[in-house]
């Protein structure tokens, strides 16, 4: 953890939950984290706020899959005339 214990820092926060920065960042660009700026120049996030965003971002990937398997399942029951 940072210094200041309640912060983490971008390169922290890949580490710890395991994503690259560029995406920490993504996330940040997006909106999705707030950040602040500590008294160094560094920028920090709340690791509360981060487990949000992972937890939010993996039910939206999991709803995009299921809407690929339902398409799949659909396209795989379809009959093809066949030559």
């Amino acid at each position: 953890m940072s210094d200041a214990g309640l912060y983490l820092t971008v390169a922290e926060a890949a580490a710890e939950y395991g994503k690259t920065e560029r995406t920490i960042r993504r996330w940040m660009t997006a909106g999705l984290l707030t950040i602040y700026k500590r008294s160094d120049g560094r920028l920090v996030l709340d690791p509360a706020e981060l487990g949000k965003v992972e937890r939010y971002q993996r039910r939206r990937i999991g709803a995009r899959e299921r809407r690929r398997d339902a398409m799949l399942a659909q396209l795989q029951s379809m009959s093809y005339p066949r030559d």
